[in-house]
């Protein structure tokens, strides 16, 4: 194994041991604003370094720029010991980062809203596919266009000729992520063989199967669309369950009865409707216990390093849901349901 490989693997394995625990979630969960949660956060290692940098904090969403810049620092840790040879794959991780910042922006040009984006450091600036810079100055949906020229991005945004009302947005929303998925595959299965290969296409299909399945769930629930309606918002091209499986449950009557066929399918296991609370919540709790398994026993960069990226997106959805409880006066019961760890 290469001097690279052994680095990543390391620094992965380091960084994860430092990951939030009971105790520190607990007493998180005990604060009472958001300036309370960035001084505790300024003390806790792996997050003081970011907290440090700033001088203070008032709102909620000022915090969570804070959690994008923690994400974006700790991936920058990794990127920067990867070989030339697997830099393609390792850059894929970087569009979610991306793909909310375009998002982000489009919300701002049609609301008029600030907007703000968390500190780039170089080495993402350096690997990622964008001009950060860039992209803040832009000041029209043409003008972003233009910016994203020679992108990834550039033709799921050139479908629109404007990305104003929801509709529009949401439909770029969707785009951006088969973009993404449809990147990870094609990198995965042209740039690795034998078994890291079959890792990673199980860790991409299991997101995309958990993604399709929350999908159908909100669209049934809270809009009633039509089956043949939800089917094209999915993304079918990589379900690893049978497709005629999937076709009953987009033809499930109701989203009582999906969660029903639901827990009879592979995922009987983790869904027990009797005691459901959200879809996202389960679908996470999947993506979690499947990424600690790879953390812990995979000896292959790639594997590791994805693997990772899902542990720390969740465990920054678990302080995003404890600024948001703190914000709203939630109890910590209600706060401590909603965490993964």
């Amino acid at each position: 194994m290469s001097f690279a490989s052994n680095a990543i693997l390391a620094k992965a394995h380091s960084m994860y041991a430092r990951r939030l625990g009971k105790s520190e979630y607990e007493e998180l969960m005990r604060k009472t604003s958001m300036e309370d949660i960035f001084n505790y956060l300024k003390g806790v290692n792996g997050y003081s370094k970011v907290f440090n940098s700033h001088a203070h904090v008032s709102t909620r969403g000022e915090l969570e720029v804070l959690y994008d810049e923690v994400l974006m620092t700790r991936l920058a840790q990794l990127i920067r010991y990867v070989s030339v040879k697997e830099l393609p794959f390792f850059r894929v991780a970087l569009m979610t980062i991306e793909e909310r910042a375009i998002l982000n922006k489009i919300t701002s040009l049609n609301t008029g809203a600030p907007y703000t984006m968390a500190k780039v450091p170089r080495d993402i600036k350096k690997h990622g596919h964008i001009d950060f810079d860039q992209l803040e100055r832009v000041t029209s949906y043409e003008e972003l266009v233009d910016a994203m020229t020679d992108t990834p991005y550039e033709l799921v945004l050139r479908l629109y000729t404007n990305a104003h009302g929801w509709d529009n947005v949401s439909k770029i929303n969707r785009d951006l992520k088969r973009l993404y998925y449809e990147t990870y595959i094609n990198i995965a299965t042209s740039k690795y063989r034998g078994q890291t290969r079959k890792d990673l296409l199980q860790i991409i299909e299991t997101l995309i199967e958990l993604d399709n399945i929350c999908r159908i769930y909100r669209l049934k629930k809270f809009f009633n669309v039509s089956p043949d309606d939800i089917r094209q918002v999915l993304y079918l091209d990589y379900s690893r369950i049978p497709l005629k499986k999937m076709d009953e449950l987009i033809n499930a009557k109701n989203a009582e009865t999906f969660l029903m066929m639901l827990a009879d399918s592979e995922y009987k296991l983790y869904l027990d409707p009797k005691e459901f609370v959200f879809i996202e919540y389960y679908a996470e709790g999947i993506k979690y216990n499947l990424a600690k398994r790879f953390m812990r026993y995979s000896t292959q960069p790639a594997v590791v390093y994805m693997t990772y990226v899902i542990l720390q997106t969740i465990e920054l959805a678990n302080l995003k849901h404890i600024t948001e409880g703190v914000r709203y006066l939630e109890s910590q019961d209600k706060i401590e349901q909603l965490l993964i760890y």
